[in-house]
């Protein structure tokens, strides 16, 4: 009996544990943000399946538990896969400024955008669907790139703008461009 009232005590803690520590919440966020058309409070927690909602104006960013943090700005994103080791987030409109922490070897953090995947570790990068086209802009560290078959990387102070033409190439540009983008979001 004692072993039996042990192990309901220790699941009832492992239970109770879990839900302090989400893998990702909302905080600061400006406007009225939405998770699945409910409205947002700071700190709210955002999980696998949901679809977070932005209205043109508004601005709000994605914490995570290991320190990763996407700053969404007019956008919606489907949270397509999300724990601890694996994470996919679909860009269906506006923009996204990522910034992951260096990840280890069987972790993945993953943007997709208009058939576009980018992943990295250790890296910022800024992701815009602009409907017909994703413009990738990479801060610092390297981003891979993948449509279809193709893939490239950029690195820091590089960019990318990937249409639905058979090819897609990229340039550098100044360290001043990807600042005036962060002052923009």
């Amino acid at each position: 009996m004692k072993r039996v009232l042990m192990a309901i005590f220790l699941l009832s803690l492992s239970i109770h544990a879990s839900g302090f520590l989400p893998v990702a919440k909302i905080t600061n966020f400006k406007g009225t943000p939405k998770i699945n058309s409910e409205s947002v409070i700071d700190g709210m927690e955002v999980a696998e399946g949901n679809t977070v909602e932005l209205q043109a104006s508004d601005s709000a960013t994605i914490q995570f538990q290991n320190g990763h943090t996407v700053k969404l700005v007019g956008a919606k994103v489907l949270v397509e896969r999300l724990n601890p080791k694996e994470t996919l987030l679909k860009l269906e409109k506006g923009a996204m400024l990522v910034n992951i922490k260096k990840l280890t070897p069987k972790e993945l953090f993953q943007v997709r955008s208009n058939n576009v995947d980018m992943d990295s570790g250790n890296a910022e990068w800024f992701v815009n669907n602009m409907g017909d086209a994703t413009r990738i802009l990479v801060g610092k560290g390297v981003v891979r790139v993948q449509r279809l078959k193709e893939t490239m990387e950029l690195k820091a102070n590089e960019e990318a703008t990937i249409s639905k033409l058979p090819s897609f190439e990229k340039k550098k540009v100044k360290k001043e461009v990807f600042k005036k983008t962060l002052k923009a979001l």
